[in-house]
């Protein structure tokens, strides 16, 4: 705060020609749409506040811009699915090379370091990698936005489709009926909720809300809450979109699974919602 001070009294002082102590009282405080500056200015009365209002207005501030940075942030958990139903075999034997593979592939397309780059858990079937970034500037949507379209070649060069193994039978053996097991499908879900603060709700409440929407979601479709996974949240004209990608099993048609989905309340969801509180400017 004491660097900003000085930098707005200097910058102030400088685009008006006067001493720095000419410029006093400042306050500062935040509004909606970024920082307010309320302060008081000793001058000369044949300068009038029209002019000095239209001298502030074309200052740079170039010492103020100076300290203003986006600050490092940790994503919540996400995931990235994998299709294939030969993981198992490769976190089973090279587990460590597959998540450093991850790290890597992941690290590149986000421009960042791999250590800045932490994998949570892994779950097979197709493969489901938990994954956390820290120190990183991106949402947690942008993350999951420019994950999806990377093709992350060293995790996929570690991968070795399943051979099935043939035996011979004599024409007296008798098969033994078995269960066929029926693997689940992933499909793409978009859900929108409507109010024009979810902005608000997004910059303060990012990982709580989407913890509410998982739970919801999977409590709606009476699925674990790992199945709703790579959910990605963005702003639209009415209000929140959300995308994410849902793990069921392929007798539930996409049409049966959106027609629940319209039905649900997301209770969790919108109780997350509320108004920004009204600030002032400091007179």
């Amino acid at each position: 705060m004491t660097e900003l001070l000085r930098a707005f009294v200097a910058d102030t002082a400088r685009q008006l020609g006067v001493e720095e102590g000419c410029v006093h009282d400042v306050a500062v405080g935040l509004g909606k749409s970024g920082l307010l500056v309320d302060f008081m200015l000793r001058h000369a009365p044949r300068i009038s506040v029209k002019l000095i209002d239209e001298r502030l207005d074309a200052c740079e501030y170039e010492g103020v811009w100076a300290l203003y940075e986006v600050p490092p942030r940790e994503s919540s958990v996400l995931t990235r699915t994998f299709e294939g139903d030969g993981w198992g075999r490769v976190v089973d034997s090279s587990r460590e090379e597959l998540e450093r593979a991850f790290r890597n592939d992941t690290a590149r397309a986000l421009r960042v370091a791999a250590e800045q780059v932490a994998v949570v858990s892994l779950r097979v079937g197709s493969l489901h990698v938990g994954y956390r970034v820290t120190a990183c500037t991106l949402s947690d949507a942008e993350i999951v936005q420019l994950l999806a379209v990377h093709d992350y070649p060293e995790v996929w060069a570690l991968y070795k489709p399943p051979t099935r193994s043939t035996e011979a039978r004599s024409e007296r053996t008798v098969s033994e009926p078995r269960s066929v097991v029926v693997a689940d499908v992933v499909t793409q879900h978009h859900v929108e909720f409507e109010g024009a603060d979810w902005d608000y709700v997004l910059g303060s409440k990012m990982k709580e809300l989407l913890r509410a929407f998982v739970a919801d979601t999977a409590r709606q479709l009476g699925v674990e809450e790992g199945c709703v996974h790579d959910v990605a949240v963005g702003l639209g004209k009415s209000g929140l979109l959300v995308d994410f990608m849902l793990r069921h099993a392929p007798r539930i048609s996409v049409k049966l699974i959106d027609e629940r989905l319209d039905a649900c309340e997301y209770e969790g969801v919108w109780a997350l919602y509320e108004v920004p509180p009204r600030e002032s400017s400091v007179l």
